[in-house]
């Protein structure tokens, strides 16, 4: 073990003696010196520890910014016969912890163990983190984030000219908007029969071929109402793709997939390459009986009617009615000729 905030060996040190010569192995020269003392002709290895620093940070996932005001709690694991389990306390010392306008949460060495770091309240608009962040400092001064901690958290391992070094645990949040779609026509008048459509992540979806990728699972499926209105729900920044799959009666399906980019200072989307018409409440077309917070995309219908389907009679009939009247006309001709 080492001296908390200070870092031991990272490997078994080797040890070879070569007549008066020694040999160290295993680790690097930063972590050894060997001396003689020149009145007693004694061999000296002077094994060294690296102090380190640890650090919580909190950000903005969309900016990188740092996000002040998350508040945070740590727990320490607690082993009694083998039996490990979180002591139901937090870590005294670390009963309330908030980010500050640097974003740092903790900014100090911490005793061996494992430990839990829990958000308890997320700033107005972000989402809230999908799990506890779990870490575990070794007695040599070795952090590692456990398997199970959610993607939001990232650890990263910093070594500086002087020795030091520093772990550092950034944890993202993603802000998330309320988002619908309103179906109109292209006058703007809400189309009350439903359009069915089902939204998907962009990855999930290849724009050179308009076509969804093997596998992809849909984020929301659902039909407008009568209002015109479908939820989508809470989305996070990122970019989406909003693909119909009915439309109303007596209306055109839309030719490719809406585009919906979600960004942190708000939503924007793209319909066959025109910018899409987003509301808020107190706009004009904004629907009532929605969350206030709602972002309201507009989305159009052409009116019109499904061609024929490939493989149908189609217009087939046609065809050989018309080939019908070339062939009578031309053997009318011939008679015509020949009398």
């Amino acid at each position: 073990s080492a001296p908390q905030a200070w870092q031991g060996l990272l490997s078994d040190m080797t040890i070879k003696l070569n007549g008066k010569e020694i040999v160290i192995g295993g680790v690097d020269d930063d972590y050894y010196m060997v001396s003689t003392d020149a009145t007693t002709d004694t061999k000296i290895i002077t094994v060294k520890n690296r102090p380190y620093e640890f650090k919580v940070v909190k950000m903005d996932k969309g900016t990188g910014k740092p996000l002040q005001g998350v508040k945070f709690a740590l727990y320490r694991e607690i082993v009694v016969d083998s039996v490990h389990s979180w002591d139901p306390n937090p870590y005294p010392g670390y009963e309330s912890l908030t980010s500050g306008n640097d974003g740092i949460v903790i900014s100090r060495a911490l005793p061996a163990g494992k430990y839990q770091l829990r958000e308890t309240k997320a700033l107005s608009g972000y989402q809230t983190l999908s799990g506890y962040i779990t870490f575990t400092i070794s007695s040599t001064g070795v952090i590692e984030l456990d398997s199970n901690t959610p993607k939001e958290a990232t650890l990263t391992y910093d070594t500086y000219k002087n020795g030091s070094v520093l772990y550092q645990i950034t944890i993202t949040n993603t802000k998330e908007f309320k988002v619908s779609i309103w179906k109109t026509n292209e006058g703007y008048e809400t189309i009350t029969s439903g359009a069915s459509f089902k939204l998907y992540k962009a990855e999930d979806y290849d724009d050179t071929t308009s076509t969804i990728k093997d596998g992809a699972i849909p984020l929301v499926s659902g039909t407008t109402g009568e209002n015109g209105i479908l939820a989508l729900g809470t989305l996070t920044v990122g970019e989406y793709r909003l693909i119909e799959t009915v439309a109303p009666a007596g209306y055109n399906m839309a030719e490719s997939a809406i585009r919906i980019s979600v960004k942190n200072n708000g939503v924007t989307a793209l319909q066959e390459g025109n910018l899409s018409v987003v509301y808020k409440k107190g706009d004009q077309y904004w629907v009532a009986g929605q969350d206030n917070a709602t972002w309201q995309i507009r989305v159009w219908n052409n009116p019109g009617v499904e061609l024929p389907h490939t493989g149908g009679i189609g217009t087939t009939i046609f065809r050989m009615a018309g080939l019908t009247l070339i062939l009578a006309a031309g053997i009318v001709l011939i008679f015509k000729k020949r009398h």
